[in-house]
């Protein structure tokens, strides 16, 4: 890796990334080597969301129009190889069941980006057996076939699963559950227990495709402090089917991503021995710094991302560049890293300081 001085830095920020990933071609193996807790041969890029606006200039002429067959999924991978990724998230609009739920609170609106604390549709045996529980159609999965011929040479798609703990919460209320929890724990099962075999068969269908190269668990299981629920719940209703969704996906040869916010430290030995997770994503200064968590954890499961979202949307383009060039130096030697923010690159993150992050990973 360059020595990464001064006017180095200040060369890499004033090249446009088009320049930079030019001669670059995707890798899928790069990411695989990462998530073996393994050396890459060149820093490697992770993110769950990226700003697909950023590419947009960059892919110039190649930017499709949505009346375009595919135009709009074949632009978010086509972004993903312009800005230097060796994967591309599956594409909106192929997002299957795991955002299929309808509106389980019709009292929210639907872009309520908010946390049911005291409602929630199931309440007791009854409201779970009529619960409207997505049904798998296999054809809407075979259509994942049509992305085939425009998945970039060289990557291969990241495919979610479905939430678990989350969905619990958002299905019954937070405080519902903690009451629940107590007053009928079998209920608890019952819906985990939906849950987690709706999540193989979505898996057992998706990883039919060989283009599907990987698989991101989204579960956020803490907040700033402490996890949502006590370490012993979460071993007996949500760890286990965590497991099986993880033996599901080793067994279909591929890896699997743990993103989860919040401070899980008290589980963490069960996200790497009982479950096996291959990668963990999700990180945030104020609870545990990138820099550290590596540190900790890094000799046991590979690390992704990390660069704190607010440190992305307030800090200068030159300040992102050091602190991610500092992380690849930090990594180098050692393997088990990809470069990326601490959780994902929403529309509020300057273009500039995204683009700032990439270009360390890439110059």
């Amino acid at each position: 890796m360059p020595d990464g001085g001064d006017s180095e830095m200040s060369d890499a920020l004033d090249v446009p990334i088009e320049e930079l990933t030019r001669e670059r071609e995707p890798d899928f193996s790069r990411m695989l080597k990462v998530l073996n807790n393994e050396r890459p041969d060149r820093p490697v890029l992770f993110e769950i969301g990226i700003n697909v606006a950023a590419a947009r200039g960059p892919l110039g002429d190649a930017w499709l129009s949505e009346d375009e067959p595919l135009g709009k999924q074949r632009n978010t991978m086509n972004a993903a190889r312009v800005l230097g990724y060796d994967y591309a998230c599956l594409p909106g609009g192929y997002e299957l069941r795991t955002g299929g739920w309808g509106n389980t609170h019709p009292e929210r609106r639907d872009d309520a980006r908010t946390v049911s604390e005291s409602t929630g549709v199931i309440r007791d045996e009854e409201s779970f057996e009529a619960f409207e529980w997505p049904v798998h159609n296999e054809a809407e999965y075979a259509r994942l076939a049509e992305l085939a011929p425009y998945v970039p040479e060289g990557m291969k798609l990241l495919m979610r699963s479905y939430t678990l703990q989350e969905r619990i919460i958002d299905l019954v209320g937070y405080e519902n559950l903690c009451l629940m929890l107590y007053d009928n724990p079998a209920l608890v099962g019952a819906i985990a227990d939906r849950l987690g075999e709706l999540a193989l068969e979505h898996l057992r269908l998706g990883l039919q495709h060989d283009f599907i190269g990987f698989v991101l668990q989204c579960d956020d299981w803490g907040f700033k402090t402490q996890v949502l629920l006590p370490p012993d719940v979460m071993r007996e209703h949500v760890i286990p089917w965590h497991k099986r969704i993880a033996d599901t996906v080793h067994a279909l040869r591929r890896p699997l991503i743990l993103h989860s916010c919040g401070r899980i430290e008290v589980v963490m030995g069960d996200v790497v021995d009982v479950i096996g997770y291959d990668g963990k994503h999700s990180f945030e200064d104020e609870i545990i710094p990138i820099e550290d968590y590596y540190e900790k954890w890094q000799a046991r499961i590979a690390l992704l991302g990390g660069i704190d979202v607010d440190f992305l949307c307030r800090r200068t383009p030159r300040e992102v560049f050091d602190r991610s060039r500092a992380m690849l130096e930090r990594t180098a030697d050692r393997g088990g890293y990809a470069l990326g923010s601490g959780n994902s690159v929403p529309e509020y993150v300057p273009v500039e300081n995204y683009l700032a992050m990439l270009k360390a990973a890439l110059s």
